[in-house]
C-alpha cells in the first residue's frame, strides 16, 4: 500500500472516496472489488477520528429489540457473521450479561421471551468457515451463578442474569488497515493527508475534487466520474468547500465517549450496569427505563461505554473535561458501587462524533440516529455526481459500502462485478481455520517466539504475519519496544513502507497498539522516533517536536483531556 499521487493526478477514477475512515475504506474496497477505477483521500491519518474511538463490539442487534426492529436485527447478525468470515483473526465471540430484577421489563422472564427471539432471528448466526467459533444460545443465570461471575453486584432485588452471544473486535486499527491493504491491492489509489479544498464543478456537475497534499505542501486536482463524500463529522464542512454546496446540512452530531480502564478483566463476561439516571429513546417501542453501560473485558483492559451528548460545534473542537469524565465515572459507580472507580484508573478516554437523532433530549443525552443515511445530491441540491453518505454503526460499515457501491454502479455506466465484500476475505483474514493456523509456531533463526508475541502476530496481520515478520528479522528489529508489549521493533518499518505511517502518532497509536501498554514517556518515544525517524529521514529537531506531540494531551488520537468545558 503505496502512496503515489502523481498516478492518482493522472487518472480519471469512476469514484473518488473522501475520507479514509471504516464507511469510506469499506466503500472504497467494494468499488475496487467491482474492478471500478477508485481514489480515497483523507485529511489526516486513517481512521483517527470516529473509527478510532469504538467499544469494539460487532454486534447482532440485540438491543433492537426494544424498537421492535427485525430488519435491521437481521442486517446485523447478517453482518456480525461475515466479519467473522472476513477477518478471523480480528473477530472473537464475546458473551455479555445483563442482570435481571424483579418482574417487569428487567426481570426475568422478559428476557427469557427476548433470549428466544433472538436465536429464533439469529438462526444463521454461525460463521460456516470457522466452527470452533459458533456463537452459543442465550441462557438465563441464576442469582448464584451470576454473582459468581459478578461478586460485586448488588444483591437486593438480584434475581440471576440473562446472557447472550455477540462479538468483539480485537483491534479495530488492524481491521481498518485490513480493507484499505485489500482496496490498494484491487487497484485502489489511497492517500492520507490529501485535504479536500473544493470541487471541480461543471455548471450543475461535480467531477472531481481539488485537493492539498498536506506532506509536500502542493496542490492538484482529483477527477473522477462520481464523487462520494463519506468524511464522517467533517461531511458538512466539505460540502461547504469552493464549488460544493453552500448552506447543506446533513445530521447534527452527538459526542460518544467510552473509557479505557487500567483493570484485568475480572470475568470473560460483558456486564451491563443500569445508570440510575433517567433516559428516555423517544424511536423505542419498550422504554428500558435507563441508559445501560457496558463493562467490557478488552485483551488486558476493560472498556466502559457509552454516553451521547449533543454536541453542537465544529468537530476539529472536540475535546473532553475532566468534569466530563468525572461524570462519566461516578455514573458508572452509580451503577456498580462495587468498582470505585478513580480518575488514575482512565488510561485513555475515547471519544468521537456519531449522528444523533432529531428527537427530545433527556437529561445529558441524546439518541442516535437509528439508521445511516445516504444522500443523493442531485435529488436535493440539483447537483449531479455527488453522494454523500453518513454511518452510525461500525458492525454495518460493510452493509452501507454494498448499498452505496449498488448505487455507484446504477450512476455510472460500465461492466462492473457484484458484489463480493461478504466472501472475499479482507487483507490477513485469508485463514480457512483459524483456530488450527494460530497453533503454528513462529520462529526468528529457528528461535521460536513468545507466545505473547506469536499471538500479537496473529491477531494483527493474520495470513500476513511472515510478510510483517520478514522486517524482524533483521538485527534489533526483533526486540520488543515495551518490555510489557509484544509489539516488535520491525513492525514501525513496515507500517512506514507499506500502511502510510508518516508521523509517531501514525506508526504508534493506528499501526501498533503500543499505547495500550504504557502511558507515553520519554525513553520509548524517543526510541520509536530513532526507528521512524531513519526511515523518513527526520532531522533531531523533529524527532523532538513528534516526540512533543506524543507528549501532549492529544497524543494517541483520543481526544485530549482539558481542565474546563468549553462554554
Amino acid at each position: 500500500m503505496q502512496r503515489n499521487l502523481h498516478h492518482m493526478a493522472d487518472t480519471e477514477h469512476d469514484v473518488l472516496v473522501i475520507g479514509g475512515g471504516i464507511y469510506g475504506a469499506s466503500i472504497a474496497r467494494d468499488a475496487a472489488l467491482r474492478g471500478m477505477r477508485v481514489a480515497l483521500v483523507e485529511r489526516g491519518d486513517f481512521g483517527h477520528a470516529t473509527s478510532f474511538n469504538s467499544l469494539k463490539v460487532i454486534h447482532g442487534g440485540f438491543r433492537y429489540l426494544q424498537h421492535l426492529d427485525i430488519r435491521r436485527m437481521r442486517i446485523s447478525i447478517r453482518e456480525r457473521r461475515i466479519m467473522m468470515t472476513i477477518a478471523p483473526h480480528l473477530i472473537e465471540p464475546l458473551l455479555f450479561c445483563l442482570p435481571t430484577h424483579g418482574h417487569g421489563i428487567r426481570g426475568r422472564m422478559v428476557m427469557r421471551i427476548a433470549l428466544g427471539l433472538n436465536d429464533l432471528i439469529g438462526f444463521d448466526r454461525h460463521p460456516p468457515n470457522q466452527p470452533k467459533t459458533r456463537l452459543p444460545g442465550g441462557h438465563l443465570l441464576s442469582k448464584r451463578e451470576c454473582l459468581q461471575l459478578f461478586p460485586g453486584l448488588d444483591r437486593s432485588g438480584l434475581t440471576g442474569g440473562a446472557v447472550w452471544p455477540d462479538c468483539q473486535l480485537m483491534n479495530s486499527e488492524r481491521l481498518l488497515m485490513g480493507v484499505l491493504h485489500q482496496a490498494a491491492e484491487y487497484g485502489a489509489q489511497i492517500a492520507n493527508y490529501v485535504e479536500v479544498t473544493g470541487f471541480l464543478r461543471h455548471d450543475h456537475r461535480i467531477d472531481g475534487v481539488q485537493v492539498f497534499d498536506r506532506l509536500a505542501q502542493e496542490k492538484f486536482d482529483v477527477r473522477a466520474r462520481l464523487v462520494v463524500n463519506a468524511a464522517g463529522p467533517w461531511v458538512d464542512h466539505v460540502l461547504h468547500r469552493p464549488n460544493g454546496i453552500p448552506g447543506a446540512s446533513t445530521v447534527r452530531w452527538s459526542k460518544a465517549m467510552n473509557v479505557v480502564i487500567q483493570r484485568k478483566p475480572t470475568s470473560r463476561y460483558a456486564l451491563g450496569v443500569w445508570s440510575p439516571y433517567d433516559f428516555r429513546d423517544d424511536q423505542a417501542v419498550i422504554q428500558k427505563g435507563g441508559r445501560l453501560f457496558f463493562l467490557v473485558p478488552w485483551r488486558h483492559l476493560t472498556l466502559i461505554g457509552t454516553t451521547h451528548t449533543d454536541f453542537p460545534h465544529a468537530p476539529d473542537s472536540l475535546t473532553v473535561c475532566e468534569e466530563e469524565v468525572q461524570h462519566f465515572l461516578d455514573e458508572v459507580n452509580a451503577g456498580y458501587p462495587a468498582l470505585a472507580l478513580e480518575a488514575d484508573d482512565v488510561l485513555h478516554v475515547n471519544v468521537g462524533l456519531l449522528p444523533r437523532a432529531e428527537g427530545q433530549q433527556t437529561g445529558r443525552d441524546v439518541p442516535l440516529l437509528k439508521e445511516y443515511r445516504l444522500i443523493d445530491h442531485r435529488r436535493e441540491h440539483g447537483v449531479d455526481g455527488l453522494l454523500t453518505v453518513v454511518g452510525v454503526k461500525f458492525t454495518e460499515a460493510r452493509h452501507v459500502a454494498e448499498r452505496v457501491v449498488d448505487e455507484i454502479s446504477r450512476r455510472v455506466t460500465g461492466r462492473w462485478d457484484a458484489c463480493r465484500t461478504a466472501s472475499i476475505p479482507i487483507w490477513g483474514g485469508e485463514i480457512e481455520e483459524w483456530e488450527r493456523w494460530r497453533g503454528t509456531p513462529i520462529r526468528i533463526d529457528d528461535i521460536t517466539l513468545p507466545h505473547d508475541v506469536q499471538e500479537h502476530l496473529y491477531r494483527s496481520y493474520g495470513a500476513h504475519s511472515d510478510t510483517v515478520l520478514a522486517y524482524c528479522r533483521k538485527p534489533n528489529m526483533a526486540e520488543r519496544i515495551l518490555e510489557n508489549a509484544p509489539v516488535l521493533t520491525g513492525e514501525l518499518v513496515y507500517a512506514v513502507r507499506h500502511e502510510m505511517a508518516v508521523t509517531l502518532q501514525d506508526a504508534i497509536a493506528r499501526r501498533t497498539d503500543l499505547p495500550l501498554y504504557a502511558r507515553p514517556s520519554d525513553t520509548w518515544l524517543n526510541r520509536c522516533a530513532d526507528v521512524i525517524g531513519e526511515e523518513l529521514g527526520w532531522n533531531p529537531e523533529h524527532r523532538r517536536d513528534q516526540v512533543a506531540q506524543c507528549l501532549s494531551g492529544c497524543s494517541w488520537g483520543w481526544s485530549s483531556v482539558s481542565s474546563s468545558s468549553r462554554g
